[in-house]
């Protein structure tokens, strides 16, 4: 199963050519979300929902300052476009 995700990666990478930085980033994003929810899940079953919304948090503040560099990049293509 594994295989199969890499070769999709891989895939996906030879198809968006020139985007390495963006795949990049968003497979991070990816990997940080599974393991929010999965601490967040078993939280839940230790049965501490408190600690549970809390990872959840923490691992969506994550996920969006991951994001920082694709939102730099595109203020600085909507600059462009407007500068001319």
């Amino acid at each position: 199963m594994l295989n199969v995700l890499i070769a999709f990666v891989k895939e996906l990478t030879a198809k968006l050519a020139g985007l390495e930085e963006a795949v990049a980033v968003l497979l991070r994003v990816l990997g940080i979300m599974l393991i929010s929810k999965i601490g967040s899940s078993l939280c839940k079953d230790a049965g501490e929902s408190a600690l549970a919304l809390q990872v959840e948090l923490v691992g969506n503040a994550l996920a969006l300052i991951a994001t920082i560099p694709l939102f730099h990049g595109l203020l600085a293509l909507v600059g462009s476009f407007l500068a001319g």
